[in-house]
């Protein structure tokens, strides 16, 4: 049996990486990239089946060529609007104290 440090990574492998698995054709690897875009990766191999519509018994044909890894941490961002008044905040804009 071969260990899962050796198979590609489903939250992290790109969409070249995933195409060279066999029955993952080049679709199925758009749709995987694009939900891990849009939703941070993959938690179970549920998230998997529904999220590129395979079949219980292809998900689980697939969980023997790729590895699914932690879900990596979402990249957050603190936002400011910045207003195009003389480069003040909306809240110093907005404060009539």
């Amino acid at each position: 049996m071969v260990s899962n440090k050796s198979l590609p990574d489903l939250n992290n492998a790109n969409r070249k990486l995933l195409t060279q698995l066999p029955g993952v054709p080049k679709d199925v690897a758009y749709r995987i990239v694009n939900y891990r875009k849009r939703h941070g990766g993959f938690s179970s191999w549920a998230d998997v089946e529904n999220a590129i519509g395979f079949s219980h018994q292809e998900t689980t044909i697939l969980q023997t060529r790729a590895s699914l890894g932690p879900r990596p941490t979402p990249i957050s961002h603190e936002r400011r609007i910045i207003s195009r008044w003389r480069g003040k905040t909306d809240d110093e804009l907005h404060n009539h104290a």
